[in-house]
Order: C-alpha cells, then structure tokens, then sequence
C-alpha cells in the first residue's frame, strides 16, 4: 500500500514538471504585463519593438500573425523573419503614454500659476506599422551577407481644430517635452545577416524598417472671466523608426 502511495505521487510530481515546461515553452515571450509582451499568438498581439535585442521567429503561426500584422506579403513565401532594434530606440515615455486630462491640467496649473495661457499634451497610446524597404536582395547557393547601416529621421505633425492657430515652435516644444525626445537626432542600426542558401536554390531577403507612432492631442489651457478654460487645439502624432525587420524568404529551386 506504502509503495502505491509513493508510485502515485512520483507521477503527479512528473505530470506537474511538464506542465510547467510546456507553459514556459508556450509563452516564453509572453510576460503577466501585456503591455511588454513580444508576441502571443493565441491572444493575436505582437509587437516587436518590445524585443530587447535581435530574435529570431520561424513558427509558422507567429510567421503568419507577424506578416499579417506588418504586411510583409504572403506569409506563405517566408521561411523566418529577424528583428533587430535601432542603437538609439529609447527616449519616448511608453509607460507614461496614457496621462488623465485632471493629471496634466494639475501638473502644469502648478507649474504655471500665473501664465495666462498654458498648453499641454494628452497622450493616446501608440502603435507599430512597417515602414519603408531598406534593401531587397537575392541570393544564390551557398548564400552570403545582408549588411546594412540606417538613420531614420524622428518625425512629427500637428492637425488644427478649426478655428484654432498655434505656432509650431509651440507645438513641436511641448511635443517634445512630453515624449522627451529631440526630433534633431536620428535612431541609427548597424546589423548583419548571414544568408545561407540550399545547392541549386535561390531566396529574397528584405529589410524594412520598424516605425513606431505616437498619438496625442495639444490642448490649451487659459484665463476667461476668472475660470481656467480647457481647449483643445489639434491632434498631434510623433514617428520614430524602432527597429528593422528582416523577411527572409523560402529557398526557390533555380
């Protein structure tokens, strides 16, 4: 009887070790905070600039969810896809992305007591869509090098409300603030690929940048008749290249 005890409980113990396996193999990229998650296909988020330093996918199903999501083309076509991030990705306040408008107003009435006009931004989040092709090239057996070197130019824009003119040395210095970024400097990428390609066979690589886009509203705050007044101005958007996205493509048989 003692030793079908102890058989019992050495296989729930085996039953429980690979369950634990199996979950840290299923979301190894996964984290609790879905805001830091890379990609989970069963939930369908990705979002590669939370890559700390270059990955690799070549699942079929992350490979599909990546491609669709970035439209890379037909996810059939592709054998792996590598991130890589810009040297110089830091700089935009991700956690500080959704400030409450009672946040902002009390931060700069504190701040600015006796300006009779005061603006300020509400951030709304971001997202991430693929941007322009860096290189496309081909190659034959036994395959080579995709180097390449890359400066993207940091972005920004500002849509009026109707009736409403701001300049933009105002607009582009509270943006600024607000992401704590300097739209003088660019983000820089320095990376190489080896391509290995099967006897007889050809494949396409393609290297597109990562952009990151960061919406918000410029709102103004100023003095009528005694009462501070809100108003909002326009829409504003920040753009900034995070990384670059490799499409390596099926081997061709030539």
């Amino acid at each position: 009887m003692r030793k079908r005890i102890i058989l019992l409980l050495s296989l729930v113990m085996v039953c429980m070790v690979n369950s634990a396996s199996f979950a840290v193999t299923e979301d190894a990229l996964s984290t609790n905070n879905p805001d830091d998650a890379i990609i989970n296909v069963r939930q369908q988020i990705v979002e590669l600039s939370n890559c700390k330093g270059a990955h690799s996918f070549s699942d079929r199903e992350e490979i599909n969810l990546i491609a669709e999501k970035y439209a890379l083309g037909d996810p059939a076509d592709i054998d792996e896809i590598i991130y890589v991030p810009f040297n110089e990705a830091k700089g935009l306040a991700a956690s500080d992305e959704n400030i409450t408008s009672s946040e902002s107003e009390k931060g700069n009435g504190r701040r600015n007591a006796s300006a009779s006009t005061t603006y300020y931004v509400k951030k709304n989040g971001s997202s991430e869509e693929r941007g322009g092709l860096i290189r496309s090239s081909t190659y034959r057996y036994p395959g080579g090098t995709m180097t390449i070197t890359e400066s993207v130019s940091r972005g920004w824009s500002f849509t009026e409300s109707a009736g409403i003119s701001v300049s933009d040395d105002i607009v582009k210095a509270k943006i600024s603030a607000a992401y704590n970024i300097s739209f003088s400097k660019k983000d820089t990428v320095s990376d190489s690929q080896d391509i290995k390609v099967k006897a007889y066979h050809k494949r396409n690589v393609k290297a597109y940048v990562n952009k990151r886009i960061y919406k918000g509203e410029l709102w103004k705050k100023y003095l009528r008749k005694g009462d501070w007044v809100n108003t909002k101005c326009g829409n504003t958007k920040v753009t900034r290249g995070v990384g670059v996205i490799f499409v390596v493509g099926k081997n061709v048989k030539l």
